[in-house]
């Protein structure tokens, strides 16, 4: 059974909200794609709507660094790239699945991902550090020094 998709007549704008945008994209690709006998919508290669993974991350702006904590459940250590260009910070990396013999349902992502983000402040690249633990990258970007926030006394 294949459902027609209805054209919408206007679009949800950026600014009201990714995750509004989100379901809304997401519910595009379900109305184009066919059922199959699992009840969940599959591209040719089996795999979940075959959309790019990006892995949620918090940001963390302190006075003196950025910490940015990415959730890479089932990813090894090896599989983890991260650069940093200027003031833009890219991770990237593959999930690869635990076995060869694929499932018969599988909503899991396996695969490459690769999610960039620009710092607003200068970054002393040399001096960036990473730790991976329990499924948990945590990045931790030392702001420059003319990047600090400094108070300015007011003189009256």
């Amino acid at each position: 059974m294949h459902v027609a998709r209805r054209q919408p007549e206007t679009r949800l704008r950026r600014g009201s909200g990714a995750f509004l945008q989100e379901i809304q994209d997401t519910l595009e690709r379900f109305l184009d794609k066919p059922w199959t006998p699992f009840g969940t919508l599959l591209d040719t290669e089996g795999s979940v709507w075959n959309r790019d993974f990006a892995p949620p991350l918090d940001v963390y702006d302190h006075d003196d660094s950025v910490v940015v904590r990415v959730d890479l459940p089932g990813v090894k250590k090896e599989d983890i790239e991260i650069s940093v260009v200027e003031n833009t910070l890219t991770i990237k990396g593959t999930k690869t699945a635990e076995t060869t013999d694929g499932p018969s349902h599988s909503e899991r992502f396996y695969g490459a991902y690769s999610r960039s983000l620009t710092i607003p402040s200068k970054i002393a690249a040399d001096d960036v550090k990473a730790t991976y633990k329990d499924g948990v990258l945590e990045v931790t970007l030392p702001k420059l020094p003319e990047s600090k926030a400094r108070q300015i006394p007011v003189k009256g």
